[in-house]
């Protein structure tokens, strides 16, 4: 399948929304509880600063967003700078695909090139496919939050890893 990697612009916002939705409303891979609506989702996108934190989408050749990747600000506080918070999410229907990959080799490559330090995910501890994919790319498990998450009435633990992008570009 022909597809290309490139910076998300405003007009694929809601095609990135369509996207979470579908994790937000049928799996624990994002703890919200209720669907985002475009304004939130286009709040979401005019937050980052694609200097530093950027989105990329996966899109096919009639310009259909079938996955993203996006590197977020950690926490919001100015000590944290040199870390960002990894998110990867694709179309159910491209999983599988090798899509996922190619969005994190260009997310972990736009880390180093920006000078980050540590990219972090925050995965839900019962989504051991994610967990393994980060692994895969070096991440380190570097800790646990146990059920402070509560989804589809029970609790959710929540796995920590971080990856140093101090080193050569991949």
């Amino acid at each position: 399948m022909n597809y290309s990697l490139e910076l998300a612009t405003e007009k694929d916002v809601a095609q990135i929304n369509k996207i979470i939705n579908y994790y937000i409303e049928t799996s624990g891979a994002n703890w919200s509880w209720h669907p985002r609506s475009l304004d939130e989702a286009k709040e979401w996108f005019l937050s980052h600063n694609y200097s530093i934190h950027p989105i990329y989408v996966a899109k096919t050749e009639d310009n259909i967003v079938i996955g993203y990747a996006s590197l977020s600000s950690f926490r919001g506080k100015d000590g944290y700078w040199p870390v960002a918070e990894n998110s990867i999410y694709l179309h159910k229907d491209y999983i599988g695909q090798n899509i996922g990959n190619k969005l994190m080799e260009i997310l972990l490559n736009h880390a180093y090139k920006s000078k980050l330090e540590v990219v972090t995910a925050w995965i839900d501890s019962q989504n051991i496919s994610s967990i393994d994919f980060h692994k895969k790319w070096g991440f380190e498990v570097v800790g646990q939050m146990k059920n402070i998450g509560y989804k589809f009435n029970k609790r959710h633990s929540v796995t920590i890893l971080q990856l140093s992008v101090i080193k050569e570009e991949l």
